[in-house]
C-alpha cells in the first residue's frame, strides 16, 4: 500500500496550523480579587470608594467599584462593579471589617441580615458601557472572618469554617458547566456570625467569533497556498 507523503505532511501541517491558530484566538484570562474589608488574606484590588461607606448599620444595598484595566485579560472592560443588597436588616461594616452574613446572636458586632446577602458583578467599558456579555466571570474565592463555629453557603456551596476568629481564604468550586457566576447568594445555615471580606473571580475575556473565524480561515489559506 502506497502512501502519499506529500498530503500527510499537508495535513499534519494543517492541523499544526489550526492549533496554533486555536491557541492565538483564544480567551485570555486573568484572576481579580476584590477587597472589601480589612481581614484580607489575599493580595487584589481595593475600591475606588471607601468599603466602610457602603457596609454601615443602616444601608441595605450598595455599589463598590474596581479598576480592572490593568488586569491583563483582554477586551473592552475596564471597570468591575459589586452591587450588595440585603434581604432583610442592614449591611453592616463590623467595624469595617467587611460584609456581614448573620448567623448567630451577635448582634453587637454584627447586624442581623436574615442571613442572605446577593451579589451582582458588572464589567464595564470606558464609557461605562456594559460588556459583561463579552466575559466568563467565574467566582473562584473568597475571604472570610468567622467569629465561631458557623457554616454558610455562597453560590450553592457549603463552607464551614472554625472558631479561631481569623480571617481565610476558601476558594470556592462551583457545579460543573456553570460558566458565569455574576449573580449569586451568600447565606447563613447555621450558627455563627461570618465576614466576607474580598471576592475573587476568573475573569476572561471571550473573543468575538467574526474574528476567530478570520483568523482560521486566513490560516487555511496560508497552508493551501504553501501545498502548490
Amino acid at each position: 500500500m502506497s502512501i502519499n507523503t506529500k498530503s500527510m505532511k499537508t495535513s499534519l501541517s494543517l492541523a499544526a496550523a489550526m492549533g496554533t491558530l486555536a491557541l492565538a484566538v483564544s480567551a485570555q484570562a486573568a484572576t481579580v480579587f476584590t477587597h472589601f474589608g480589612l481581614f484580607d488574606v489575599t493580595a487584589g484590588l481595593d475600591p475606588t470608594i471607601d468599603a466602610q461607606s457602603i457596609f454601615n448599620d443602616t444601608s441595605t444595598t450598595g455599589t463598590l467599584t474596581y479598576d480592572i484595566s490593568e488586569s491583563g485579560f483582554g477586551g473592552t472592560a475596564t471597570t468591575l462593579t459589586i452591587d450588595f443588597t440585603t434581604a432583610g436588616g442592614n449591611l453592616t461594616n463590623g467595624g469595617g471589617n467587611g460584609a456581614a452574613v448573620f448567623g448567630g446572636n451577635n448582634d453587637q458586632w454584627f447586624d442581623a441580615l436574615d442571613g442572605v446577602l446577593t451579589f451582582s458583578v458588572t464589567l464595564l467599558d470606558a464609557g461605562s458601557g456594559d460588556v459583561t456579555t463579552g466575559y466568563t466571570v467565574d467566582l473562584t474565592g473568597i475571604d472570610m472572618r468567622w467569629k465561631s463555629t458557623g457554616t454558610m453557603t455562597i453560590a450553592g456551596q457549603n463552607i464551614v469554617s472554625g472558631t479561631d476568629d481569623s480571617a481565610v481564604f476558601e476558594s470556592l468550586s462551583l457545579v460543573t458547566g456553570q460558566t458565569s457566576e455574576t449573580s449569586f447568594t451568600a447565606e447563613a445555615t447555621g450558627a455563627g456570625p461570618s465576614q466576607i471580606s474580598g471576592l475573587q473571580f476568573d475573569i476572561v475575556a471571550v473573543p468575538e467569533p467574526t474574528t476567530a473565524a478570520l483568523l482560521g480561515l486566513g490560516g487555511i489559506a496560508l497552508i493551501l497556498r504553501r501545498r502548490k
